[in-house]
This record gives C-alpha cells, sequence and structure tokens, in this order.
C-alpha cells in the first residue's frame, strides 16, 4: 500500500522510494534542522540534564509484567529479585523540529550486559496454526462442515461450523481454549499472524502461552481437524520455549517473545514487526532486535488514529529475569553495527552513530539479591 503526497505540500520537497519486503514504499522527504533541539522531538519534554543532540534518542526502562515502570533507588539503580521476572522497554524521540519528526520507520539494535551469565531470556510458548488458502472455498461449499479441535494429553473437543468459524476465527479458538479449561490473558492470547495470512498462503494464528505461568515451559500443543466435503490443508508449528533437553533456550522462539504492542500507540495497539532472527547470549544480551513501520508516508502521525505522536515512543520490549545476584549490573542500548540500523520516516538518509543520542536515559542499572 503506498500513496504520493501533493507537490503543494510545503512540508514535503520529494518523494524517495525504497524498497522492503518486496513493497515499494514511498517516503517523503521532509528538512532536519538539530542545530538546537529542546527535548525530544522538539517539544522541550525532555528530562535530560542537557539538551540532547543529533536524530534520534534511545531509551531504556524496566517495566513489570504488567507494565508498570520499576522505581529506582537514590542511586539510579532498579532493585530485581534474583528470579523475578521482569521486561526491559525500547522507546525513543525522534530530535527533528517539530512537524519534522515523523518517526522511525526500521530500527536495530542489541541490548548488551556488561556482566556475563546473570541474565536469563524468558520465553513462553508459541504456537502457529495456519489453514491453508483453501479453507474459504471449502466452507462456502459446505458451511456446515466442522472444525474440531483439541489438545495434547486431553481427551476433549472443541467442534465449530466453518460458518461459524468465518464469522469471528479468534473468539472460535478462544471458546477451544475455554473449553479445554485455559482462560484468556491469565493462560494464553490468541492474534492473528499476518506472515500467514496473505489469501494466497492461507490464514494463521498465534496462540502466546502467557507469562510468568508458561515462563520457559513446554506446554501442550493445540490440535485440529477440518471437516468439510472439500479437503483443508492445516498445519501446527511449535516454538517452544526449551529444546528438546528440556533445558535450553530455543533461539527460534524469542522473535515471538519480542512484544511490540505500544503503550504510545493508539492505546495498546502495534505499529512495528519484528524482522530478522533474535538472539539472546548470556554473555552478551539479546542481539538482533530489529523492528519495521508501518508503510506510511507520514511516518507514525499518519498512522495513529489521531494523528498524535506521542515521545519517547514505546517499540517493543522483551522478558528476562536475574539468575544470580548482582551488584550494579548495567543493561545498555547499542545501535547494531551496520549502516541501515536506524531510518527516518522523511528522509532517504541512514542516520549515523554520531547522530544518536545516548546517555543515562539509554541504560538500565540493576542491582538484586
Amino acid at each position: 500500500m503506498s500513496r504520493c503526497l501533493s507537490a503543494g505540500d510545503s512540508r514535503r520537497t520529494s518523494v524517495f522510494c525504497r524498497t522492503a519486503l518486496g513493497v515499494v514504499l514511498l517516503f517523503a522527504l521532509a528538512g532536519c534542522d538539530d542545530d538546537d533541539p529542546t527535548g525530544p522531538g522538539g517539544n522541550g519534554g525532555g528530562s535530560d540534564p542537557i539538551d540532547p543532540e543529533g536524530l534520534v534518542e534511545l531509551y531504556l526502562t524496566a517495566r513489570s509484567l504488567d507494565d508498570q515502570a520499576l522505581p529506582v533507588n537514590t542511586a539510579g539503580e532498579v532493585e530485581i529479585d534474583v528470579g523475578e521476572i521482569f521486561v526491559l522497554e525500547l522507546a525513543y524521540a525522534d530530535l527533528r523540529d517539530t512537524n519534522e519528526d515523523l518517526g522511525v520507520f526500521s530500527l536495530a539494535v542489541d541490548l548488551l550486559t556488561d556482566q556475563s551469565d546473570r541474565l536469563e531470556a524468558v520465553l513462553s510458548e508459541t504456537q502457529r496454526l495456519v489453514f491453508g488458502s483453501e479453507l474459504e472455498s471449502a466452507i462456502a461449499n459446505d458451511p456446515t462442515g466442522n472444525i474440531v479441535f483439541g489438545i495434547e494429553g486431553s481427551g476433549t473437543t472443541y467442534t465449530t461450523t466453518g460458518a461459524t468459524f468465518a464469522d469471528d476465527p479468534i473468539v472460535e479458538i478462544e471458546m477451544a481454549m475455554q473449553a479445554f479449561g485455559y482462560s484468556r490473558g491469565v493462560d494464553y492470547e490468541v492474534r492473528q499472524d499476518p506472515t500467514a495470512s496473505s489469501g494466497a498462503s492461507g490464514i494463521g494464528f498465534r496462540i502466546r502461552w502467557s507469562l510468568p505461568t508458561y515462563a520457559n515451559v513446554d506446554a501442550p500443543d493445540l490440535t485440529v481437524q477440518t471437516e468439510f466435503e472439500d479437503p483443508v490443508s492445516t498445519q501446527l508449528q511449535e516454538f517452544s520455549p526449551v529444546g528438546p533437553d528440556g533445558v535450553t533456550l530455543n533461539q527460534a522462539g524469542l522473535r515471538f517473545n519480542v512484544d511490540t504492542s505500544s503503550r504510545t500507540f493508539d492505546g495498546g495497539e502495534e505499529f512495528y514487526t519484528v524482522q530478522g532472527s533474535v538472539g539472546f547470549d548470556a554473555a552478551l544480551g539479546f542481539t538482533g532486535l530489529e523492528v519495521i513501520g508501518q508503510i506510511v508516508p507520514g511516518g507514525i502521525p499518519d498512522a495513529s488514529n489521531d494523528g498524535s505522536f506521542d515521545e519517547p515512543f514505546d517499540v517493543l520490549s522483551v522478558p528476562m529475569r536475574l539468575r544470580a545476584p548482582v551488584d550494579g549490573l548495567e543493561i545498555r542500548v547499542a545501535p547494531a553495527d551496520r549502516a541501515d540500523a536506524i531510518l527516518l520516516y522523511g528522509s532517504d538518509e541512514a542516520v549515523t552513530p554520531d547522530d544518536v543520542w545516548l546517555d543515562d536515559d539509554s541504560r538500565v542499572v540493576i542491582v538484586g539479591s
């Protein structure tokens, strides 16, 4: 999806075309004046002791699982108990002048620790349920045909008709989970899977088991059978938190535990989509955290329901916990070591390291026992 802006728009001088994910993106070029920024987004709302300089400021905060900012002590440290699950939230401010600050289009960073073997990534299982593209025609030909759900380790099943499933498939999957004794928001969450719902490839859903109950736990698998006059293919992919040994972290499950719901975008909606392969190393931290934004020429203000762009803008969060006591463990944001680590809406130039503002707001210091 794309559109060209009127040449009469005084905020934009030309159009830049970039190909990403097989789509031609149309970005409007905006002027940039960062000689005298007055705070995040040019709004004078920053809390930095000196005015930030450059194009982008990065923030890192520690929050609870229920999304509350964790308090800091007088030394600026977050106190966390060993084994307590918390999340690290990444955010940014666009330091360009007001009306030119359209937000970040794509962002790639690492979250690096200065103490080895003290942090543990916390994962819960994700299952991708994909129906083949023939489902729509199968339901049209046989609307009273059935879809039968089951779950590993139980003889209980939940049956729905194709017509009922087509009306609201997420509700029907949730009804199945409830029939198996699980509660939405407590045990699981269901979302449509955008990577498997392109029409040609079918329609897909993600069942994400909840934290902390299913932290690093191999959860039971959902099963599904279709009973229509025409055959329908189904596939369930399991991304367990752990490998076959039940202990080793399953790196393939990391990307599904990167939460991109944003407190600062339309009341908790997702603006960014996770890209690439996320990694975790107990000696380094999280690597390869990469997201890409929506395809909108005017950036975040264009995409939001009310044209707002609240900064710092919440990008993503990742869950983790302490494996051992620490005293002054530091976790900091570092832009990925590549030329295109940060791309801005309204600009055809990648943000250079010199134009990324990193100060105390871009790190979290933890003490814990």
